[in-house]
């Protein structure tokens, strides 16, 4: 018993302390691919103070960059109409906060210290670095969803 009492204690003296936390490989996929979205201007991220707000894909192509600098602008100084307005208009994002070890506001953000979103936010900070396995990914494009089409014939004679 002292032996491993021992052992540990000079294991610990040895090992400094992680600097860099621990994230699933998935999470750096999902991350990258956040990267790639956010590169080719299919998804939009502001960055206010500490702060990084990130809006999801839907809707993207009808809105402009001045319309999310408004719409943050509105969110930032409370000026909302009612409680309803305020709560449909708050999870139309997600909020990455720097200051408060990455913490994200959406659903996996809550439930797991780590998600796509803070992953992204400290490869951006160059806190971690993205593996290389999950550069050499390819990006495939989604599947439509229902039934798979019926298939047409391979050859065909004229």
């Amino acid at each position: 018993m002292e032996k491993m009492v021992e052992d540990w204690s000079q294991e610990l003296k040895e090992k400094p302390p992680s600097k860099t936390p621990t994230i699933a490989l998935a999470d750096f996929d999902k991350a990258y691919a956040l990267k790639t979205e956010i590169a080719s201007k299919t998804r939009a991220c502001l960055l206010y103070k500490n702060d990084y707000f990130m809006f999801p894909t839907t809707g993207i192509k009808n809105v402009q960059a001045q319309d999310y600098k408004a719409w943050l602008d509105k969110f930032i100084h409370n000026k909302f109409e009612s409680w309803e307005e305020y709560r449909n208009e708050r999870f139309r994002f997600h909020a990455v906060d720097m200051v408060n070890d990455y913490w994200c506001t959406c659903a996996v953000g809550y439930k797991r210290p780590r998600c796509k979103h803070s992953v992204f936010v400290m490869a951006h900070k160059n806190v971690v670095e993205y593996p290389d396995s999950s550069k050499s990914k390819p990006l495939s494009v989604k599947r439509s969803r229902g039934r798979p089409k019926k298939a047409r014939f391979a050859l065909r004679r004229d």
